[in-house]
């Protein structure tokens, strides 16, 4: 038993496990400014005081709060009944009256439209409020938004994709559910690694001019698209090539374990007009590239399995020079 909201009534009521009985509503319809206790509710509650035991004791804390505790007929029953002359009534009391203000203040997303690489390397995913915290604060509920939603989908990327979310940059779009038609939206790159507070402000200052320029009523009618992407990094990184990576679906991420990265690149520029040019750059197949850089290693004197100094630059060019006249 628990008491959850019925948004077509507009009523609390008492979700019980049979499904074919009607609802038992918590307060009486025709009460609107001051709560009043219906009473199939009074029924129910002290059907439940009568035949006192330890099941019947949670199902009675279930389905009272702070609202129903301060009416005088509640209250009443449950005086009558000895139910509030225990210690444990106070600590569930008290309990249950934190848990309400917690849940008044509570933010929920639900993350759906999950698109995601075979090999993980890319992620997409909408995240719409499900839940909004009862304040008026229009700067703290914003930022409160944005961090829960990021939260959200951070969760998601541990637990369903097993993948560290530092790992990744992130792109945030924001869309007005309240007119689908409305193709106003904004997109900004975030990257983890340097968030602080100038990069949570950039994309409240965003959020905030979006609210605006689209008419949004209501942040529940907010929703955010979250597509995330590897950090690259390395001597091909650059500007360009990070908003390149944005338009792929998958990624295939290469990290250099050993020191061959010169003699790869100098045996790809010696083939570059050869017939097998094509077949050293693909990198999906690297043994053929692999052996013939260890070759022009060997050939200009050097141990393959070692650094090269840039000192050492001008002297294998004079070698591979000389070698090829």
């Amino acid at each position: 038993m628990a008491i959850k909201w019925d948004s077509n009534a507009d009523r609390y009521y008492i979700k019980t496990k049979e499904t074919n009985k009607t609802n038992i509503y918590v307060d009486d319809k025709g009460s609107k400014k001051t709560y009043k206790p219906s009473a199939r509710y009074l029924k129910t509650l002290e059907n439940l005081l009568k035949k006192r035991s330890s099941a019947n004791d949670k199902k009675v804390f279930s389905i009272i709060n702070d609202k129903t505790l301060a009416n005088l007929q509640v209250g009443g029953l449950l005086s009558k009944y000895n139910f509030t002359e225990s210690d444990k009534f106070n600590k569930l009391y008290n309990a249950s009256i934190n848990f309400i203000k917690h849940w008044k203040s509570k933010m929920i997303f639900e993350v759906n439209d999950v698109k995601k690489a075979l090999n993980r390397s890319v992620f997409e995913a909408n995240l719409t409020p499900t839940k909004m915290p009862e304040h008026d604060d229009p700067t703290s509920i914003l930022k409160d938004y944005f961090n829960t939603a990021m939260r959200t989908f951070f969760k998601f990327l541990r637990e369903k994709g097993n993948n560290n979310p530092r790992d990744f940059k992130y792109i945030v779009e924001a869309h007005n559910n309240e007119d689908p038609t409305r193709i106003r939206k904004f997109t900004v790159s975030i990257v983890l690694k340097d968030w602080g507070k100038e990069t949570i402000q950039l994309i409240l200052d965003r959020i905030e001019q979006f609210s605006v320029s689209s008419q949004l009523q209501n942040l529940k009618d907010l929703s955010l698209m979250l597509k995330c992407y590897p950090s690259v990094s390395g001597g091909a990184n650059s500007e360009s090539f990070n908003e390149a990576i944005y338009s792929k679906r998958s990624i295939i991420k290469m990290t250099n374990d050993g020191n061959e990265c010169l003699w790869w690149c100098l045996t790809i520029l010696l083939n570059q007009s050869s017939a097998m040019h094509n077949k050293l750059i693909d990198l999906r197949y690297p043994r053929t590239l692999n052996n013939m850089a260890k070759q022009l290693c060997e050939s200009c004197g050097y141990d393959y399995s070692k650094k090269v100094d840039i000192e050492d630059l001008p002297d294998i060019i004079n070698k591979i020079c000389q070698a090829s006249n």
